[in-house]
């Protein structure tokens, strides 16, 4: 139908699933406690609004599922809050579109999604946010992964963040993606053209960096593209900046442009060419440059936690020998013989 009843919340019937028409629902506060699944008509034409006030879902369970719909305009006016589109802590979301959600109070946690469980697929992240104050602690604008959640073959573009800090008490925030512990994974990710936010004065010093994409712990970036995460007016005199954060040894065939203090060497130079059309928004590799077949073969993916068999655009992932780098997976063509 063209409502959605608010006997949603707390929906608790095992095995149910509820196809949503078309249309735009204003409410929040949905939480699946059940395996349950909500299957919109596709994320352009399914929308959940929050209206600027709340949270949409929270997934609590291992078969809650969101699928082919739009989270949009979830926020909280408290503090020390997680996940103002979705907080989870089991399930899955797939084929959906994270818009315009975010915590704009003091300590937040994963402005479009918090996750410390559970799996996220082929989504796009777009216009999330945290408090970009530099005395507020905000980690992770558009998505925090903690306590072995995944998210793989998404998109993160659009999204503003803070600086990352490395000093008490602010110590390793900012980020659009915030990844930490133990089996947390990002697997085949694009995060490109974010903007991310100095906070305060512009000349914040050497402590104030930069950065797409901030690993913490044991957490692993694997075949993962960030580029261009940077603020508009950086001053490279006065503070470092760049598009990862992390420890070395967890980057596992990505790449970036610029490394920054505490982060690998860049192991491949890329700029915009990498792309097909980088200025309108088109991240898909380039046929030949350097993100095409240089991320792992199928076996290392495997093993390092990717599961999906499609790409962020559902083609499939494995094309040739080796995976792209990014959400995206560049069709290998074929040929045609023609016999006369």
């Amino acid at each position: 139908t063209n409502t959605f009843e608010e006997t949603l919340n707390m929906a608790v019937v095992d095995g149910v699933t509820i196809h949503v028409a078309k249309g735009t629902y204003m409410g929040a506060g949905y939480a699946l406690a059940g395996d349950v699944t909500i299957v919109g008509e596709g994320a352009a034409e399914t929308v959940f609004d929050g209206n600027g006030g709340y949270r949409v879902f929270s997934l609590m369970a291992p078969g809650a599922t969101l699928k082919s719909l739009c989270v949009s305009n979830g926020a909280f006016s408290a503090s020390s809050q997680q996940g103002a589109g979705v907080y989870m802590t089991a399930g899955l979301i797939e084929d959906c579109r994270i818009d315009s959600c975010g915590n704009t109070t003091y300590m937040t946690y994963g402005g479009g999604v918090y996750a410390s469980g559970g799996r996220i697929n082929r989504t796009m992240f777009t216009g999330c946010k945290v408090h970009m104050m530099w005395n507020y602690k905000g980690w992770g604008s558009a998505l925090y992964l903690c306590n072995g959640a995944v998210c793989e073959n998404s998109l993160f573009t659009g999204n503003a963040a803070p600086s990352h800090d490395l000093v008490n008490p602010y110590g390793y925030r900012g980020g659009v993606v915030h990844l930490t512990g133990d089996k947390t994974l990002l697997v085949n990710c694009t995060v490109v053209k974010n903007d991310l936010k100095r906070g305060g004065n512009k000349k914040e010093g050497a402590t104030k960096r930069f950065a797409g994409i901030v690993q913490r712990s044991s957490a692993k970036v694997i075949n993962c593209v960030a580029y261009m995460n940077c603020p508009a007016d950086f001053d490279a005199t006065a503070t470092t900046y760049g598009d990862v954060v992390g420890t070395a040894g967890c980057f596992i065939n990505s790449a970036w442009e610029k490394a920054i203090n505490n982060s690998p060497v860049s192991p491949l130079a890329i700029d915009e060419t990498v792309f097909k059309n980088y200025a309108n928004g088109n991240f898909v590799p380039k046929s030949g440059a350097a993100l095409v077949n240089a991320g792992s073969d199928w076996g290392t993916y495997l093993a390092n936690g990717g599961l999906s068999t499609t790409d962020f655009a559902g083609a499939k992932r494995l094309s040739g020998k080796k995976l792209d780098i990014g959400c995206y997976e560049v069709s290998n063509g074929g040929f045609w013989l023609i016999v006369r």
